[in-house]
């Protein structure tokens, strides 16, 4: 019995150490910065009109294993600790506005701004609304991973219903930022604004 338990001692032990050494799984994500040049090369290609590279770069990312959190960082405000891209080199150019692209949608969406600013600032705009584009074109990959809040499951299908709005909203606003059109902005970005709202309230 004793030389039994013995072996079965020793076994077990060589199990628990094989366990520990282990090597480390890979990581999960790829890295930030990867994420970051991504998603800028995707904004260009929306602002250059290559929809067929748009689809072909965003669907590559997200094979990549792009943390969605990384992508979606790119619409928070530019600071040292943050992915966000900013507006533009200086910012919107709205008073008390925040750098971010998600702080310039809410500005613009709650008021309509004077000529002579949106003729100054509007290629920071277009350019904003185009990674706004991109993002959006990315985050439609990741319909059977994200979970929604209230099931605690994946749903693809409510997924994409958000996310076509977003693809439509951020066009919309593209467009709108072109035009330098300060009440088709407002309208543009307003409806944006709602559509980002209206998914994470199921998806955050």
């Amino acid at each position: 019995m004793r030389a039994y338990l013995s072996l079965q001692t020793v076994a077990l032990a060589v199990v628990i150490v094989s366990m520990a050494y282990q090597p480390a799984p890979a990581a999960l994500y790829i890295d930030e910065a990867e994420v970051v040049k991504a998603v800028k090369s995707i904004a260009a290609a929306v602002a250059n009109g290559k929809s067929a590279d748009v689809a072909k770069e965003a669907e590559a990312l997200a094979k990549k294993k792009a943390d969605l959190m990384d992508v979606m960082g790119g619409m928070k405000v530019r600071k040292e600790e943050s992915i966000g891209f900013g507006v533009g080199k200086t910012g919107p150019g709205i008073e008390d506005t925040m750098d971010g692209i998600e702080a310039l949608i809410q500005a613009l969406a709650k008021k309509e701004q004077p000529k002579d600013l949106v003729k100054k600032h509007a290629a920071d705009w277009v350019q904003a609304a185009a990674v706004a584009r991109g993002i959006a074109e990315v985050a439609g990959h990741y319909g059977d991973i994200v979970k929604d809040n209230e099931a605690k499951k994946p749903n693809p299908k409510k997924w994409k219903e958000f996310n076509d709005d977003m693809k439509k909203t951020a066009d919309e606003f593209l467009k709108a930022t072109k035009s330098e059109d300060p009440v088709a902005i407002r309208k543009a970005a307003k409806n944006l604004k709602d559509s980002c709202e209206n998914c994470h309230e199921l998806f955050r």
